[in-house]
């Protein structure tokens, strides 16, 4: 799950975070940050030596995750960038429109739910 979490957690970040964030930045993060991900994985799990080489060693696997999370975010950063900006959403606040109390009295019910749920087990 390490190789597979960078790109998705690289997308999720920048779109809830950075305004700035681009269409295109987003597919090639997914496409090829997904791919670039799983082959540093299939290296990582059947190619390259773990035990008895003392003189090669390959970082935690959480470690490696990290990197490649660094790398596509970098990457993720300067395509945007590089892009045009993408176009503010034509959803006004006043166009939405607001929660009805049924809908609070739903969610504050699940909310009991899981908290009872969580309780018992």
């Amino acid at each position: 799950m390490g190789f597979l979490a960078p790109s998705l957690s690289v997308v999720f970040l920048l779109a809830v975070f950075w305004k700035r964030l681009t269409r295109t930045a987003v597919n090639i993060t997914l496409s090829w940050g997904s791919v670039f991900s799983l082959s540093v994985g299939l290296v990582y799990l059947w190619i390259l030596p773990k035990d008895g080489n003392p003189y090669f060693t390959w970082p935690h696997p959480f470690m490696i995750s990290f990197y490649i999370f660094a790398i596509l975010f970098v990457l993720a950063i300067i395509i945007s960038l590089l892009g045009k900006a993408p176009e503010p959403n034509a959803i006004e606040a006043e166009a939405i429109p607001p929660t009805s109390s049924k809908v609070k009295w739903l969610f504050g019910l699940l909310g009991l739910i899981i908290l009872i749920i969580y309780i018992i087990f």
